[in-house]
């Protein structure tokens, strides 16, 4: 499913970066970069690159994350949203089109949620 692609993974929370680390490389990824706030994130996004999937905590009262999403999204790169936010898991109105799974996510419903992404997608 993601083989030979890099991912970026904006949490955090450390301890979650690295369980979803483990998910991605079990789905092929080729590289997972691990960001723990958007400011960091920027640092491997200056022109989003070989980034071919972002999974991006989003939630309502954090704008910067919001911006990193959009950024992503008009790059052509896939987002993935995860939050603890119960109103940002209702969908976000900026973001429309992003699909959400809420914390705490099982590996699996990551993983799936991953492959959902990327049969929508066509990849």
């Amino acid at each position: 499913m993601l083989a030979s692609k890099t991912v970026l993974v904006v949490e955090t929370e450390i301890i979650i970066a690295l369980s979803m680390d483990a998910v991605l490389r079990g789905l092929g990824a080729e590289d997972v970069l691990i960001a723990t706030s958007p400011a960091e994130a920027l640092r491997h996004t200056r022109d989003w690159g070989p980034i071919a999937m972002v999974i991006l905590e989003l939630e309502t009262r954090r704008p910067e994350n919001l911006s990193l999403a959009k950024s992503a999204l008009e790059a052509g790169v896939l987002v993935l949203g995860v939050t603890a936010d119960s109103q940002a898991a209702k969908g976000l109105a900026e973001l429309p089109d992003i699909p959400m799974v809420v914390k705490p996510v099982p590996d699996e419903t990551l993983e799936q949620a991953v492959i959902d992404l990327l049969k929508r997608n066509g990849q």
